[in-house]
């Protein structure tokens, strides 16, 4: 077996990641504004939850111990909501592939929170699964074997695969 392709492919995946979504945003661009909007609605609402929650753990831990010079700062309200989404994509991504029925209810649960739409945290999970394929993809390089390369590439596919059915999943609402 060569790792010649293999490691072709490692060093133009990600190139050619950027290059579909690039496309997909030229072929549907009321699509990805109508995104861009939920975005910024959600956005907001991360951060006064990010807020309130700050409120919350100064108020019982005091603000002394927030400034101490031995705390770890923690991040301002717009960080901890710009690092949402991608816990939240990465819980679902978890939930999902241990049970899928509780993962699309969490993902109801979330998404009623008003902070998160089902895209976003479905296009995070998405990103996740991309990026462990990267990874997978890049270890399978660094092998000599060319067995044990080969079966990293499967590992890796697998990621892949699952991304694309992410980014093509339709969750429908949750019925009452």
């Amino acid at each position: 077996m060569s790792l010649w392709p293999l490691n072709q492919l490692s060093l133009s995946a990600s190139t050619l990641l950027d290059k579909a979504r690039a496309e997909d945003c030229e072929r549907w661009p009321h699509v990805v504004a109508a995104e861009k909007r939920a975005d910024e609605q959600t956005f907001t609402a991360r951060c006064v939850a990010s807020e309130a929650e700050r409120v919350l753990f100064e108020a019982e831990h005091g603000e002394e111990a927030v400034q101490s010079p031995s705390a770890i700062p923690l991040p301002s309200p717009s960080q901890w909501a710009a690092l949402a989404p991608i816990a939240a994509g990465t819980d679902f991504l978890t939930d999902l592939l241990d049970d899928p029925e509780s993962a699309i209810e969490r993902l109801h649960e979330m998404e009623a929170t008003g902070e998160f739409t089902a895209n976003r945290i479905l296009d995070e999970a998405a990103d996740t699964a991309v990026l462990s394929g990267l990874l997978g993809l890049r270890e399978a390089q660094r092998e000599s074997d060319p067995s044990t390369a080969a079966e990293k590439c499967l590992v890796a596919s697998r990621h892949f695969a699952l991304a694309v059915s992410l980014a093509s999943a339709d969750v429908e609402a949750p019925t009452v």
